[in-house]
């Protein structure tokens, strides 16, 4: 009898639509990554907690009463706001989480399973980006909204991280850089996951090494250069005034990006899990 529930069950999830089938993977897989995404949205709140206690600290409690000048509260309040930068980010590294998850489905052959039940390929790669998009898009939204709530908080707009160029703008747009470098990370890894189908390359961690350290030496670099270089700082004091002028441009632009780079690995994704399929 168990055994005949079984096989209905399973003729019943094969004849079921796309639409069903891809709503069902994500379920499943977001049930399988369950616990992974609570840990990480209790750092997110962690992290915006310290960079509360540190505003309500430097704007009504001790810094405030023993700081010896007025400087002193509004430098603690700005990089308060740092935390709630790191803290929406790290909503965003949960698309890990998915790269991990493909790997384990290769392992068990769940994947292998997929590629022969007839289903289309966009169908059974279309859940895990879907799942990376949402992430990102959930990633950056509670980001923006507690960076935004430290600011009206502190009464600070401003991180001076771009030495207050883009003024109110800064910390948004900062964020969104460094979610959207999070999410070229994740489509990579995953693309990279399809590409050795689960199994460990060192070939495949060269190549996601090589683009997190790109990323970060060149934040860094640009970051050395303002702080050392009077000319440099200057330069790009005046470009960011005149980017200011146009800010929908540099909100929109990565947010393109973003979405080409994760349409262009969904594609290839797909070409290599269809090939996988024909071999089967």
């Amino acid at each position: 009898m168990e055994l005949k529930i079984i096989f209905l069950q399973r003729v019943r999830w094969l004849e079921a639509s796309d639409e069903v089938i891809m709503k069902e993977l994500i379920y499943r897989d977001l049930y399988l990554i369950r616990k992974n995404l609570l840990i990480t949205f209790g750092i997110f709140a962690g992290f915006i907690l310290f960079g509360l206690i540190g505003i309500l600290s430097a704007k009504y409690g001790n810094i405030a009463k023993y700081a010896t000048d007025k400087q002193t509260p509004i430098e603690v309040m700005q990089a308060s706001l740092y935390f709630g930068l790191i803290g929406g980010c790290i909503v965003t590294t949960g698309v890990e989480h998915i790269f991990s998850l493909i790997k384990k489905d290769y392992e068990i052959h769940w994947h292998d399973y997929l590629s022969v039940s007839g289903k289309k390929s966009e169908v059974i790669v279309g859940a895990k980006y879907l799942i990376i998009t949402m992430l990102f898009l959930l990633g950056l939204g509670i980001g923006l909204l507690g960076l935004r709530l430290m600011q009206v908080i502190s009464g600070v707009e401003s991180t001076d991280i771009l030495h207050s160029g883009l003024g109110r703008h800064e910390g948004p747009l900062i964020l969104i850089l460094m979610s959207v470098m999070l999410l070229l990370v994740g489509n990579e890894s995953v693309l990279m996951q399809y590409i050795y189908k689960g199994k460990g390359s060192k070939k495949a961690d060269a190549i996601i090494a090589f683009i997190i350290f790109v990323l970060v030496v060149g934040v860094m670099a640009i970051y050395f250069i303002l702080e050392v270089n009077e000319n440099a700082k200057q330069w790009v004091l005046n470009s960011l005034k005149y980017l200011s002028a146009h800010v929908a441009i540099l909100y929109i632009t990565p947010l393109v990006f973003a979405v080409l780079m994760t349409l262009a690995c969904f594609i290839i994704s797909v070409r290599i899990v269809k090939k996988e399929g024909k071999r089967v």
